[in-house]
This record gives C-alpha cells, sequence and structure tokens, in this order.
C-alpha cells in the first residue's frame, strides 16, 4: 500500500511540473509536518512544568535531554498525521477549487482538541495514577465495570484491615 500511495505521490508532482502552485504545496507540506514535531518537542518541558514539583530538581540540560531522546516519537506522530493533509494536497493538484480550505480547517481543529485532550488528560491524571498515559485505559473501555474496582469508596476503605486506611 505504501508503495501504491508514493508512485501516486510521485506522478502526481512529475506530471505537474510547471504548476506554480507546486512549490507552495511542498512547503506547505513542510511547514505541517514541522508544526506537529514542534507542538510534540514542547509537550514534554509542558508537561515536566505541570510537575514542577517532580521535576522542578532536575538540570535543565536532563529537560533537554528528554526532549532530545523523545524525537523518534515526535518523527513519527508528525509523519502520521501529516499523511491526511498530504492526500488532500495530491487530491488539490486534481481538483481546482477552494473546497480544501474548510477541509483543512475541520480536520486541524479536530486534531488540535484530540492531541491537546491527551495532553491535558495525561498531565492530570499522572498525579493520580503515578505513569503517563499508555494503552492501559483502553482495556477499561472493553468492560466499563471495571472502572468501579480501580479506586476503593470510602465505604470500602472503612472496612478494610490495610495499615493504609488506619
Amino acid at each position: 500500500m505504501y508503495f501504491e500511495f508514493a508512485v501516486l505521490f510521485y506522478i502526481t508532482f512529475t506530471l505537474r511540473k510547471n504548476d506554480r502552485n507546486m512549490k507552495k504545496r511542498i512547503l506547505f507540506l513542510i511547514a505541517v509536518y514541522f508544526w506537529f514535531f514542534i507542538m510534540f518537542v514542547l509537550q514534554k518541558p509542558l508537561f515536566m512544568l505541570f510537575h514542577w514539583d517532580i521535576y522542578g530538581k532536575i538540570p535543565l540540560m536532563e529537560w533537554f535531554s528528554v526532549m532530545w531522546n523523545g524525537r523518534p516519537l515526535d518523527f513519527s506522530m508528525a509523519a502520521y498525521l501529516t499523511a491526511i493533509p498530504a492526500l488532500f494536497v495530491v487530491a488539490t493538484v486534481y481538483l481546482q477549487k477552494k473546497w480544501w480550505i474548510p477541509v483543512y480547517r475541520v480536520y486541524f481543529a479536530i486534531v488540535s482538541f484530540v492531541v491537546a485532550a491527551i495532553t491535558l488528560g495525561d498531565a492530570v491524571l499522572y498525579s493520580y495514577w503515578g505513569f503517563r498515559i499508555d494503552a492501559t485505559p483502553l482495556f477499561y473501555l472493553t468492560s466499563p465495570a471495571c472502572l468501579l474496582y480501580t479506586s476503593p469508596s470510602p465505604r470500602d476503605r472503612q472496612k478494610s484491615r490495610m495499615p493504609s486506611s488506619a
């Protein structure tokens, strides 16, 4: 599948070499890619600032190390989120009307909302769970009743013989 996409992309951009807007389209895709990349890189220090009580004593070089070591995942996520705009760019070569402006707005609004919700949820839930968001919450979606067992109720704490409830 990736080969077919690469061939379609290559044919699209080589058949229309004389198109003045081709350079703009490619620069747009590069800008979108780096926007997503920078957004994901900046999430790490924002998370550490949110949890200043934990990360405040860590040297600044360690903060840069966290951002540096997270680059491969940031590049991957930026590429995943740039794939749909790349398909739209290919479509704009053949469809010359301005249909794509509202489509881009809706796409970027949805992506911004989802990324912001995950980022904020991760920062807040880390205080309670003690670990970053991973696939664990997806297990609870298959059986929501399990959510009842993840934290004891006040009544359960009173009847518990655990030393933490004393």
